[in-house]
């Protein structure tokens, strides 16, 4: 099971919008839908794990960044939130 919550002010806040998926293209593509137009799937990098975040139970953490958002070019990706792809870090 993957699992995202956006970056927001707060982590209780960022949970109540977190979701589930069953792979990595429908979040993607949920992260796009969400945005109004603004982020394309195929500008979304997904990071290297950085380990559990035992505050919500989480075993292997990334960043979900974007590339671009709207008519905005990054050199270097922006988060836009996590995400915790199942898997254990070192799998």
């Amino acid at each position: 099971m993957i699992k995202y919550r956006p970056q927001k002010g707060s982590l209780q806040e960022a949970m109540e919008q977190s979701k589930e998926f069953t792979d990595i293209a429908d979040m993607l593509n949920y992260i796009a839908e969400r945005s109004n137009g603004l982020i394309k799937a195929k500008n979304i990098v997904i990071s290297y794990s950085n380990g559990e975040d035992d505050r919500i139970g989480w075993k292997s953490w990334r960043y979900v960044c974007v590339t671009e958002f709207g008519s905005e070019h990054y050199n270097i990706p922006q988060c836009i939130g996590m995400c915790d792809l199942g898997e254990i870090k070192g799998e």
